[in-house]
């Protein structure tokens, strides 16, 4: 039936015409990707394998841009946080405590936290994503 088939090619021309709008702006795809339930996985298996490189591409930008500086710049303050009431205290203990301190190394590693969650097993969830991330065991 060609209405059929007119219909069908005015959807594919519709989604590419979106697909063009999320490599400009990748927040559907963020969006999907930290959605518990879908994460990457339903993107590899819903999405047309040519998009994939944007969409992972576009929200791993996002992520070092907004929000991966933030939790680096709040691990140094935790780590500098430790050590505060030494630094203030001027007597004889607290200079000996801080010169027999144990000094942990950060251990750097090529996965980040975006990359765990979004290639980790979906989940059945029993709520909105935005509920899921606002619960207080989302929040280590």
């Amino acid at each position: 039936d060609n209405r059929m088939l007119h219909a069908i090619e005015t959807g594919w021309f519709v989604l590419n015409k979106y697909h063009t709008m999320t490599e400009d702006d990748p927040v559907y795809a963020v969006a999907l990707l930290l959605d518990p339930s879908k994460r990457r996985a339903y993107i590899e298996q819903n999405w047309p394998s040519d998009w994939l490189q944007s969409a992972f591409s576009g929200a791993g930008e996002i992520w070092e841009a907004e929000y991966n500086s933030i939790i680096d710049s709040e691990k140094l303050e935790r780590s500098e946080d430790v050590s505060t009431p030494l630094k203030k205290s001027g007597d004889q203990l607290a200079f000996l405590l801080k010169s027999i301190e144990v000094k942990k190394k950060v251990i750097c590693t090529d996965t980040d936290n975006l990359d765990v969650f979004i290639n980790a097993s979906p989940i059945e969830v029993d709520c909105t994503p935005l509920k899921w991330w606002s619960r207080i065991e989302q929040r280590k």
